[in-house]
């Protein structure tokens, strides 16, 4: 499962790393950030994974947001917005939130 936090730090590039992994009853606890940063976001454990990847996704997406003064991160290709994770079929895809046909990426 860690694998999956480490793509969405990749795609995010800004440097943050997986700093702590504390795994408890029903999700696992993973502390993210820099030297500066510190957040902590979960890993579900009791649903299937793509869902428990896309809502990951959106907590690590929402900590860099706010940590990076709202900047669209990962900027969606020729838009002003971020990219959404969005579970798609049995996978978890980055999506342009007004329109899926512009882009789409795959993160599971």
């Amino acid at each position: 499962m860690l694998e999956y936090v480490t793509r969405v730090l990749a795609r995010l590039d800004i440097g943050w790393r997986v700093k702590l992994v504390e795994p408890g009853p029903g999700e696992v606890r993973v502390t993210v950030g820099d030297d500066r940063v510190s957040e902590v976001v979960y890993l579900a454990l009791t649903v299937p994974l793509a869902d428990a990847v896309a809502a990951m996704a959106s907590q690590v997406q929402d900590h860099a947001i706010e940590a990076y003064w709202g900047r669209a991160l990962p900027a969606c290709p020729g838009h002003q917005h971020p990219l959404s994770p969005r579970v798609v079929g049995c996978g978890v895809r980055w999506v342009c939130p007004r329109d899926p046909a512009h882009h789409s990426e795959a993160l599971l």
